[in-house]
């Protein structure tokens, strides 16, 4: 829900627009909290704090939204608080709460506390959730792909658990550069030189998070199992079909509640504008404020305790149909010098022999920086301890 958080306030506006009236969402200018997180048995819990911003006003100079930062706790229904010896007279306020829930018990009933140091012109403010129970995850079946002549689809199967659910998932893929690098530039001697530049970073590992969550219900079938919904989908022609491509999936269960929540969010975030779309009232989640009820808090604070399942998609022959190479050139130096083809990005990659009439030359071939840098890409090239390739 997290990826949510920094467009919220522009989703509000672009559904607003759809409905003939304006919500009852309070003043104008009111800047909203918003709490994204679950309360996670058996492992860590990691909760963001972020805010809306007034459809009128502007973006700080720095062009992010203003930092929000709080303290937060968790208690179970027998007085117990975790992170355990908490001292509330010596509350950190940070931007990002994670708390070791290892030893917490799936029997009892959960909710957040917390306290915000700052929210726009309001100060010292104190939230909680409400008392949530454990829900039971199902259990991931299988997880698999399928093609057709545009894109791979990989696909979840689940059983058993709640009658409603959420998934999630993150990627780590291996990929390579375009093209080896062999020649060096030397700016001090504006010369192409032999030699493997630092910057010549062939294999790369890259992870991302899903953009979306998956919901899903068995309400109104005849059993508790989910078949083939869909993860994500990949173009035929994307790296992350190159090698190997790891999905590590997570499945929650969810209450009703919390369900219908998210479905709106999901609505919501996607723009659909039919008349019986969800209103922006209908992001007001399980959280409030202590002292001021009303207030419009977006969040919803579940009870979980993930199924978690590893899946790498290594695909078949032929399924990867990657683009054609991007093409090298001998740069014009009547247009730019060497050195300014270098500082535009541009660098020496191999040497390639013509022949013109019957005599051989060697000419130099260039390219962008990113054909033989693949963390130009955003990838890192340091190996994952548990990559098994």
């Amino acid at each position: 829900m997290k990826r949510f958080a920094a467009y919220i306030a522009a989703l509000i506006a672009a559904v607003s627009c759809i409905y003939p009236y304006t919500p009852d969402l309070g003043e104008e200018n009111e800047i909203r909290l918003v709490i994204d997180g679950d309360i996670v048995l058996g492992g860590l819990s990691t909760f963001t704090f972020s805010s809306t911003m007034p459809l009128n006003s502007m973006l700080p100079n720095s062009g992010r939204y203003p930092e929000v930062k709080a303290a937060l706790w968790i208690e179970d229904d027998k007085g117990v608080e975790y992170p355990k010896g908490l001292n509330h007279s010596k509350l950190e306020y940070e931007t990002k709460a994670t708390i070791d829930m290892s030893d917490a018990s799936s029997d009892r009933q959960y909710r957040i506390h917390c306290k915000v140091k700052n929210l726009g012109e309001k100060h010292d403010l104190e939230y909680v959730s409400e008392w949530e129970s454990f829900v039971e995850s199902p259990k991931v079946t299988s997880v698999d792909y399928s093609y057709d002549n545009k894109s791979v689809f990989v696909n979840l199967s689940v059983e058993g658990g709640a009658t409603y659910s959420k998934w999630d998932y993150t990627e780590l893929w291996q990929y390579k550069a375009d093209y080896i690098a062999t020649l060096i530039f030397n700016e001090r001697t504006r010369q192409v030189e032999d030699g493997e530049p630092e910057y010549a970073h062939s294999t790369c590992w890259k992870s991302e998070s899903a953009k979306l969550f998956g919901l899903g219900t068995y309400q109104n079938q005849s059993s508790d199992a989910l078949l083939n919904q869909r993860l994500c989908q990949i173009p035929r022609n994307d790296k992350r079909l190159s090698f190997a491509d790891k999905f590590s999936v997570s499945v929650c269960g969810l209450s009703e509640s919390a369900y219908q929540y998210l479905q709106n969010l999901l609505t919501i975030s996607t723009l659909t504008g039919s008349l019986f779309a969800p209103s922006p009232e209908d992001m007001r989640g399980n959280i409030s404020n202590v002292s001021d009820p009303d207030e419009f808090v977006i969040g919803y604070v579940s009870v979980v305790k993930p199924t978690l399942y590893t899946y790498y998609l290594i695909p078949d022959k032929d399924v990867y149909t990657p683009d054609k190479l991007p093409e090298l050139f001998v740069p014009n130096i009547r247009q730019y010098d060497l050195v300014t083809w270098y500082r535009r990005g541009f660098v020496p990659v191999m040497e390639d022999t013509v022949n013109e009439g019957g005599t051989e030359s060697t000419q130099v071939l260039w390219g962008e920086k990113r054909c033989v840098d693949c963390t130009q890409l955003g990838g890192t090239i340091v190996k994952p301890e548990d990559w098994p390739l």
